[in-house]
């Protein structure tokens, strides 16, 4: 480095340094400047981190590992724990985001993820942490998910398990043995474990998508995040090169949360997504978007988990495939074909052939969206379940089907209680249930023992019951109780249930999880005010 540029309360500076190999000049830090203190102080932003520059991988969908930025040079450690310790003190965000693109990859991301721990045990408002983990190390990783349990659930980008769509993504250096290594010893940990999967791919087929699902299933993951690539201006992927080579196609869709009227100017962020490939067709692309929602729905939520994870380890079928036989079949319930065909329908509305149309359409409709928000699918469609008793028992029933055992069923009528529905918003309930239903989850669940009591407890805790009211009653659930409760999924966490005990240990799975990078709906209300002020 020849010479840095920062920002100060001068403005913008630039002076001449000097680094060693591997490591970044001594650039003045903002935060320790005082020069983002008004930012901090705002409870509608979030602190970003960086505490290590660049990515040695080369991932084609990224722009990361491009040429310029394939070395990692590191910021001083002193420097990183003392921002990290100015930031608690200052910040009222619950939750921080590291911008590394490999947390874990060196030895002193321990000695800096304690730091993050301390900051959270003596800060009254940080809960949460973001972090993009180390890829090919498991070393560190493992050490560090045990530090930040309970303020950060460890994230592994898988992204396809496919040898030679790895191949042509520039991933194939990304070894799976590392992976699964680091999947098992969480688990054996007790620590939740997610992963990233892409759609659109190049080379990426239907079914090799659904491999690729399958697998993530298999090895273990608590839960996945999973959707259609996003074109990065300056990643090797958004290049004419790659989009003729590939035969990649694209459409535009507004982004949740990211619009709003600046300056008396309505504006709104969109994304480019891959919606065809020379191997996958747009019809795919949407059969797919389904696949992920009901994934989402089911799993992630936990609404279908227990039962889905028994199907496996009992009978061998994956999680995947239960999903695909509901949608496939031509003798589903109506009201749960009616259900799907909604939200297929939906789907297909929210993409746009250029980004001219799409503005044009937001500037045409923007005060209404303003008014009702653009929510996310999956979270209006989840919020239809939670606010429909009958319609979350058929889609159970649908995943029960899939097996003949008696217990399959039993283990629905299980899962139904552990949701919490928002007409049965309470701290504790107790239900019995029969010897075989115990058994078959002490086969999935450590903290349960099969000899052991037959009574089950579910409780939730005080503190987030009162807060997933309060959100409720915040964005107007008498009025529009979908919307209400869409956002307050978002801003709040998918994890809708209870955790639960046989005897003394309980399975918490309840825990908070963030969607969003802030709580968009407020800062929506803020720039509505400012725009019609």
């Amino acid at each position: 480095i020849t010479g840095v540029a920062y920002l100060s309360d001068g403005g913008l500076v630039y002076e001449p340094r000097e680094s060693k190999k591997g490591e970044l000049a001594a650039i003045p830090s903002p935060y320790l400047s005082g020069a983002l203190d008004e930012f901090l102080a705002n409870p509608l932003y979030l602190p970003l981190i960086e505490t290590n520059r660049g990515c040695p991988f080369a991932c084609t969908f990224c722009a990361w590992g491009i040429s310029v930025l394939d070395k990692v040079r590191r910021f001083d450690l002193e420097r990183v724990t003392a921002e990290i310790d100015y930031i608690a003190q200052r910040s009222p965000a619950s939750h921080w985001y590291f911008t590394d693109a490999n947390f874990g990859m060196f030895e002193r991301d321990v000695e800096i993820a304690r730091s993050l721990k301390s900051a959270a045990d003596h800060s009254p408002n940080l809960r949460r942490i973001s972090i993009n983990w180390a890829k090919n190390s498991s070393r560190y990783c493992t050490e560090i998910a045990h530090i930040l349990k309970g303020i950060c659930d460890p994230l592994v980008a898988v992204q396809s398990t496919d040898a030679d769509v790895l191949r042509h993504i520039k991933r194939d250096n990304i070894h799976m043995h590392t992976i699964t290594d680091l999947v098992a010893q969480a688990r054996a940990d007790k620590i939740a474990m997610t992963t990233d999967v892409l759609a659109g791919l190049p080379k990426e087929t239907l079914e090799s998508h659904f491999n690729t699902l399958r697998d993530v299933f298999a090895i273990g993951f608590e839960s996945f995040n999973v959707g259609q690539i996003r074109m990065l201006p300056g990643s090797e992927m958004e290049t004419p090169e790659d989009r003729e080579k590939y035969g990649l196609k694209t459409r535009f869709r507004m982004i949740a949360g990211s619009y709003g009227i600046y300056d008396g100017e309505p504006i709104c962020e969109y994304e480019e997504s891959i919606v065809q490939t020379d191997a996958m067709t747009t019809d795919d692309m949407f059969t797919l978007r389904l696949v992920h929602f009901l994934a989402w729905a089911l799993w992630n939520s936990g609404l279908a988990q227990p039962l889905m994870r028994y199907l496996f380890v009992a009978e061998g079928i994956n999680p995947l495939d239960s999903i695909l036989a509901i949608i496939r079949t031509d003798r589903l319930d109506p009201r749960l074909a009616a259900f799907i065909d909604e939200y297929k329908a939906e789907a297909s509305t929210e993409w746009f052939d250029s980004a001219e149309a799409l503005i044009a359409h937001f500037k045409k409709n923007h005060q209404q969206l303003l008014n009702q928000e653009y929510m996310k699918l999956n979270l209006k469609y989840l919020g239809k379940m939670l606010l429909d008793r009958g319609l979350a028992e058929l889609m159970l029933s649908a995943v029960a089907a899939q097996s003949g055992s008696p217990v399959a069923a039993e283990l629905a009528s299980f899962s139904m209680e552990r949701t919490l529905f928002i007409d049965g918003m309470t701290l504790r309930k107790d239900k019995r249930y029969s010897r075989n239903l115990v058994e078959a989850l002490a086969r999935i669940y450590p903290t349960v023992a099969a000899d052991g009591t037959d009574l089950c407890r579910f409780q939730i805790d005080e503190k987030k019951l009162r807060a997933v009211d309060n959100e409720l009653k915040r964005f107007s659930f008498d009025e529009n109780p979908v919307r209400a409760v869409a956002l307050t999924l978002q801003n709040y966490g998918d994890k809708m249930v209870f955790d639960f005990a046989f005897g003394d240990e309980i399975e918490r799975r309840g825990s908070e999880t963030f969607l969003d990078s802030f709580d968009y709906a407020n800062q929506l209300n803020t720039y509505s005010r400012i725009g019609s002020a």
